[in-house]
């Protein structure tokens, strides 16, 4: 009994793959679809933005440390 069980869902996934198949085959994948748009154009003005600091200033706690000692 087991084994018509196990084999019926074998049968119908591959029924199932076949078809999913079938229907992906019949549409154009999306990369054949679409317009790339790989055409330059300019970009106009370009303006200057000011930069931050890359770390935040931490207050100074009496000298260089390392290692948890004071130098």
């Amino acid at each position: 009994m087991c084994w018509t069980v196990y084999f019926a869902a074998v049968v119908f996934s591959l029924l199932t793959d076949r078809r999913k198949a079938r229907r992906q085959a019949a549409q154009p994948c999306d990369h054949e679809i679409s317009d790339p748009g790989l055409t330059p154009q300019d970009i106009g003005e370009v303006e200057s933005v000011s930069a931050g600091q890359a770390l935040p200033v931490q207050p100074d706690a009496g000298g260089d440390r390392f290692d948890g000692e004071a130098t």
